[in-house]
């Protein structure tokens, strides 16, 4: 089985990591995510010819947003859970649901052209597989 703390630790950090790039450097994040291509896409993808090279006020303030509700849910949960050390069960069964959920939201946004193909690949592959493991850290607690 998953060491419990293991996939809290994977989980948390991967959610943390969303949040606070599109919190702390939404442009940096639009560029990544969306319109991938160059230095700043992810690796392997193709610039997403259907959107602007720069997000406009509206892309940086929604990245700014899903960053802040992710870092507070993050803390909330911290909060909660006296710093991920108690109600670990509920917390990786709601983890191994989020990451399934992030999982299926990438199936519209790939046909809808809204991320470049090797970002949605990619968190087909990392995003079940993280939701996997905290579902099986959770059968632990």
């Amino acid at each position: 089985m998953v060491n419990p703390g293991m996939a809290i630790n994977m989980a948390v950090s991967g959610f943390g990591f969303y949040g606070m790039l599109g919190l702390a450097v939404p442009q940096f994040c639009y560029k990544l995510l969306f319109r991938g291509g160059g230095k700043a896409g992810w690796p392997g993808s193709k610039k997403n010819e259907n959107l602007p090279e720069d997000g406009d006020v509206v892309h940086e303030q929604a990245l700014r947003w899903m960053g802040f509700v992710a870092v507070y849910d993050l803390i909330n949960t911290a909060r909660l859970t006296d710093g991920f050390k108690n109600h670990r069960k509920t917390l990786l069964e709601n983890q191994a649901g989020l990451w399934l959920a992030a999982t299926l939201m990438h199936l519209p946004a790939q046909k809808n052209g809204a991320h470049p193909k090797a970002v949605c690949f990619t968190n087909y592959v990392s995003f079940p597989i993280t939701a996997l493991v905290c579902w099986l850290a959770s059968k632990k607690c």
